[in-house]
């Protein structure tokens, strides 16, 4: 049964109106610990509402084009030390080989982007490409590591 202006599905969906928006008052205004907030973020995901997050001050808010540069910098690389450290070095002309597809394959696409923001199927789609399908399997496995650091 349902009366125009004061019956039982207004009520309800009155209540339901009023408890969105305390939810998003609270969004708005309530001091959220990191755990909090990587909970809201989780369940975003979850449920299909976002793809990414990225939190400032994180190492997911780095810019792609100062982190990859950096990170296949054979001299400055912390990458680099730490291989060395876990008996597995790095040769400098593997950094300089992976540094050149970075700038060639990845860079293009993602400079200004943070690290964060950029989902697999981007990933995927720029690996997918017609012109680096025909290239080699082992030279599309190093692109693709270049950005993934398998």
């Amino acid at each position: 049964m349902s009366l125009e202006g004061g019956g039982i599905n207004s009520v309800k969906t009155s209540s339901v109106n009023v408890d969105r928006l305390s939810f998003f008052n609270s969004l708005k205004t309530y001091d959220f610990t990191e755990a909090e907030i990587g909970k809201i973020i989780k369940i975003l995901k979850e449920r299909k509402f976002i793809l990414s997050a990225v939190r400032p001050n994180t190492k997911e808010s780095i810019l792609v084009d100062e982190f990859l540069p950096l990170f296949w910098n054979f001299e400055k690389s912390p990458f680099v030390k730490e291989r060395e450290v876990d008996g597995f070095p790095v040769s400098a002309s593997y950094c300089a080989t992976m540094f050149g597809r970075v700038n060639k394959y990845w860079l293009p696409k993602f400079t200004g982007r943070t690290l964060g923001s950029i989902t697999s199927d981007e990933i995927k789609e720029i690996l997918g490409d017609e012109k680096i399908q025909k290239l080699a399997a082992k030279t599309i496995n190093g692109i693709a590591d270049a950005i993934t650091f398998r």
